[in-house]
Protein backbone atom coordinates (compact mmCIF):
# COMPACT_ATOMS: atom_id res chain seq x y z
CA UNK A 1 0.00 0.00 0.00
CA UNK A 2 1.26 3.71 -0.58
CA UNK A 3 2.49 5.19 2.19
CA UNK A 4 0.62 9.16 2.40
CA UNK A 5 3.71 10.75 0.39
CA UNK A 6 3.81 8.43 -2.01
CA UNK A 7 -0.05 8.53 -3.12
CA UNK A 8 0.37 12.56 -3.02
CA UNK A 9 3.37 12.30 -5.17
CA UNK A 10 1.04 10.10 -7.75
CA UNK A 11 -1.96 12.90 -7.62
CA UNK A 12 0.89 15.82 -8.24
CA UNK A 13 1.90 13.52 -11.39
CA UNK A 14 -1.68 12.28 -12.53
CA UNK A 15 -2.16 16.46 -12.60
CA UNK A 16 0.19 16.67 -14.77
CA UNK A 17 -0.71 13.93 -17.59
CA UNK A 18 -4.41 15.07 -17.01
CA UNK A 19 -3.44 17.49 -19.72
CA UNK A 20 -7.34 17.91 -21.11
CA UNK A 21 -9.08 17.88 -17.94
CA UNK A 22 -9.52 21.62 -16.30
CA UNK A 23 -10.57 21.94 -12.84
CA UNK A 24 -13.54 24.20 -11.97
CA UNK A 25 -12.89 27.48 -10.02
CA UNK A 26 -16.04 29.21 -11.48
CA UNK A 27 -15.41 26.91 -14.61
CA UNK A 28 -11.98 28.09 -15.26
CA UNK A 29 -9.02 26.30 -13.56
CA UNK A 30 -5.51 25.23 -14.82
CA UNK A 31 -3.27 23.04 -13.30
CA UNK A 32 0.25 24.82 -12.81
CA UNK A 33 3.13 21.87 -14.70
CA UNK A 34 5.53 20.72 -12.69
CA UNK A 35 8.18 23.18 -13.06
CA UNK A 36 5.96 26.27 -12.12
CA UNK A 37 4.73 24.23 -8.98
CA UNK A 38 8.29 23.80 -7.92
CA UNK A 39 9.42 27.52 -8.55
CA UNK A 40 6.04 28.56 -7.34
CA UNK A 41 6.76 26.39 -3.80
CA UNK A 42 10.37 28.31 -3.45
CA UNK A 43 9.00 31.33 -4.08
CA UNK A 44 6.38 30.87 -1.11
CA UNK A 45 8.89 29.81 1.18
CA UNK A 46 9.90 32.92 2.05
CA UNK A 47 6.30 32.97 3.97
CA UNK A 48 5.16 31.26 6.93
CA UNK A 49 1.83 31.17 6.28
CA UNK A 50 0.38 31.45 2.74
CA UNK A 51 -2.94 31.54 1.65
CA UNK A 52 -3.81 29.95 -2.19
CA UNK A 53 -6.57 31.04 -4.23
CA UNK A 54 -7.85 28.50 -6.48
CA UNK A 55 -4.53 27.13 -6.90
CA UNK A 56 -5.24 23.64 -6.27
CA UNK A 57 -2.58 21.86 -8.31
CA UNK A 58 -0.10 23.81 -5.69
CA UNK A 59 -1.53 22.93 -2.76
CA UNK A 60 -1.29 19.35 -3.89
CA UNK A 61 2.75 19.90 -4.36
CA UNK A 62 2.32 22.03 -1.13
CA UNK A 63 1.22 19.03 0.70
CA UNK A 64 3.17 16.56 -0.81
CA UNK A 65 6.57 18.68 0.22
CA UNK A 66 5.54 19.31 3.84
CA UNK A 67 5.20 23.04 3.06
CA UNK A 68 2.53 25.36 5.21
CA UNK A 69 -0.39 26.82 3.06
CA UNK A 70 -4.13 27.31 2.83
CA UNK A 71 -6.13 26.36 -0.15
CA UNK A 72 -9.60 28.43 -1.22
CA UNK A 73 -11.32 26.68 -3.36
CA UNK A 74 -14.98 25.80 -4.91
CA UNK A 75 -13.38 22.05 -6.18
CA UNK A 76 -14.44 19.83 -3.52
CA UNK A 77 -12.41 16.84 -5.46
CA UNK A 78 -9.56 18.65 -3.76
CA UNK A 79 -11.29 18.40 -0.15
CA UNK A 80 -9.06 15.28 1.05
CA UNK A 81 -5.94 18.08 1.58
CA UNK A 82 -6.00 18.75 5.12
CA UNK A 83 -5.59 22.66 4.67
CA UNK A 84 -8.85 22.75 1.95
CA UNK A 85 -11.76 24.91 2.67
CA UNK A 86 -14.71 25.32 -0.24
CA UNK A 87 -14.66 28.63 -1.31
CA UNK A 88 -16.90 30.70 -3.98
CA UNK A 89 -15.75 33.66 -5.33
CA UNK A 90 -19.29 34.68 -5.71
CA UNK A 91 -19.67 34.61 -1.96
CA UNK A 92 -16.61 35.30 -0.53
CA UNK A 93 -16.10 35.28 3.44
CA UNK A 94 -13.22 36.13 5.37
CA UNK A 95 -10.33 33.71 6.33
CA UNK A 96 -10.84 32.62 10.08
CA UNK A 97 -7.97 31.18 12.21
CA UNK A 98 -5.22 31.21 9.46
CA UNK A 99 -3.20 34.43 9.83
CA UNK A 100 -1.67 34.33 6.41
CA UNK A 101 1.00 36.25 5.33
CA UNK A 102 1.17 36.26 1.52
CA UNK A 103 -1.83 35.32 -0.87
CA UNK A 104 -1.23 33.46 -4.38
CA UNK A 105 -3.89 33.77 -6.84
CA UNK A 106 -4.77 31.99 -10.13
CA UNK A 107 -8.33 33.71 -10.68
CA UNK A 108 -10.61 32.78 -14.01
CA UNK A 109 -9.46 36.29 -15.50
CA UNK A 110 -10.94 34.88 -18.40
CA UNK A 111 -14.67 35.62 -17.03
CA UNK A 112 -13.46 37.19 -13.73
CA UNK A 113 -14.08 40.70 -13.67
CA UNK A 114 -10.40 41.93 -11.67
CA UNK A 115 -12.57 45.01 -9.68
CA UNK A 116 -14.49 41.88 -8.41
CA UNK A 117 -11.21 40.00 -7.31
CA UNK A 118 -10.01 42.41 -5.89
CA UNK A 119 -13.23 42.79 -3.44
CA UNK A 120 -12.79 39.32 -3.15
CA UNK A 121 -9.30 40.00 -1.27
CA UNK A 122 -10.59 42.63 0.77
CA UNK A 123 -13.08 40.48 2.03
CA UNK A 124 -10.85 37.62 2.82
CA UNK A 125 -8.78 40.40 5.06
CA UNK A 126 -11.58 40.81 7.07
CA UNK A 127 -10.61 44.41 8.02
CA UNK A 128 -7.54 42.79 9.40
CA UNK A 129 -4.81 45.50 8.49
CA UNK A 130 -1.55 42.99 8.46
CA UNK A 131 -3.37 40.12 6.11
CA UNK A 132 -4.95 43.72 3.83
CA UNK A 133 -1.07 44.50 3.24
CA UNK A 134 0.12 40.74 2.59
CA UNK A 135 2.01 40.47 -0.16
CA UNK A 136 0.05 39.10 -3.61
CA UNK A 137 1.03 37.18 -6.18
CA UNK A 138 -1.30 36.92 -9.16
CA UNK A 139 -1.66 35.10 -12.52
CA UNK A 140 -2.56 37.17 -15.34
CA UNK A 141 -2.43 37.77 -19.06
CA UNK A 142 -0.02 39.83 -19.65
CA UNK A 143 -2.03 41.86 -23.00
CA UNK A 144 -4.15 42.83 -19.84
CA UNK A 145 -1.96 44.13 -17.67
CA UNK A 146 -3.18 47.46 -18.02
CA UNK A 147 -6.81 46.63 -16.55
CA UNK A 148 -4.59 44.60 -13.77
CA UNK A 149 -2.76 47.83 -12.71
CA UNK A 150 -6.12 49.88 -12.88
CA UNK A 151 -7.76 47.70 -11.10
CA UNK A 152 -5.64 47.16 -8.09
CA UNK A 153 -4.39 51.18 -8.41
CA UNK A 154 -4.65 52.38 -4.51
CA UNK A 155 -4.82 49.14 -2.97
CA UNK A 156 -1.11 49.47 -1.38
CA UNK A 157 -0.09 46.52 -2.91
CA UNK A 158 2.37 46.31 -5.98
CA UNK A 159 2.13 44.15 -8.96
CA UNK A 160 5.18 43.77 -10.91
CA UNK A 161 5.53 41.61 -14.04
CA UNK A 162 7.92 38.88 -12.59
CA UNK A 163 7.93 35.67 -14.50
CA UNK A 164 6.46 33.66 -17.19
CA UNK A 165 3.91 30.55 -15.60
CA UNK A 166 3.38 27.61 -17.47
CA UNK A 167 0.45 25.25 -16.82
CA UNK A 168 -0.22 21.72 -18.07
CA UNK A 169 -3.50 22.11 -19.71
CA UNK A 170 -3.25 25.26 -21.81
CA UNK A 171 -2.01 25.56 -25.68
CA UNK A 172 1.58 26.88 -25.82
CA UNK A 173 0.64 29.56 -27.99
CA UNK A 174 -1.89 30.99 -24.95
CA UNK A 175 0.75 30.17 -21.88
CA UNK A 176 3.41 32.67 -23.82
CA UNK A 177 1.01 35.84 -22.68
CA UNK A 178 0.08 34.39 -18.77
CA UNK A 179 3.01 36.14 -16.24
CA UNK A 180 3.10 35.82 -12.34
CA UNK A 181 2.63 39.38 -10.98
CA UNK A 182 3.47 40.25 -7.07
CA UNK A 183 5.80 42.14 -5.43
CA UNK A 184 8.94 43.50 -7.37
CA UNK A 185 12.32 42.44 -6.24
CA UNK A 186 13.87 43.72 -3.73
CA UNK A 187 17.03 46.57 -5.37
CA UNK A 188 20.45 46.71 -4.06
CA UNK A 189 21.74 49.27 -2.17
CA UNK A 190 24.03 52.02 -4.64
CA UNK A 191 27.04 50.99 -4.69
CA UNK A 192 26.46 47.48 -3.30
CA UNK A 193 27.14 45.60 -7.16
CA UNK A 194 28.04 41.97 -5.63
CA UNK A 195 24.03 42.42 -3.87
CA UNK A 196 22.84 43.50 -7.58
CA UNK A 197 24.26 40.87 -9.52
CA UNK A 198 23.04 38.49 -7.30
CA UNK A 199 19.71 39.96 -7.68
CA UNK A 200 19.80 39.79 -11.47
CA UNK A 201 20.90 36.11 -11.19
CA UNK A 202 18.25 35.12 -9.17
CA UNK A 203 15.78 36.66 -11.15
CA UNK A 204 16.88 35.14 -14.29
CA UNK A 205 17.15 31.60 -12.47
CA UNK A 206 13.25 32.96 -11.64
CA UNK A 207 12.38 33.67 -15.25
CA UNK A 208 14.30 30.25 -16.67
CA UNK A 209 12.44 28.30 -13.92
CA UNK A 210 8.80 29.04 -14.19
CA UNK A 211 9.49 29.09 -18.41
CA UNK A 212 10.56 25.81 -18.20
Amino acid sequence: MYSRMAWLEQLVILVDRRSAVRVPCLDTQFFFDEPTRAALLRLLSRHERPLLLCAPSLAVAAEAAGAPYLLLDRDDRFAFLPHFRRFDLDAPTAVDGYAYDAVLCDPPFANFDLGRLRRVLEVLAGGDPLRAASPLYLCHNERREAALRDAFAGSGRQLARLAPVGYSSVKESTQRSIRLYGPPPAQPRPGDQGAEAAAVGARERRGRELST
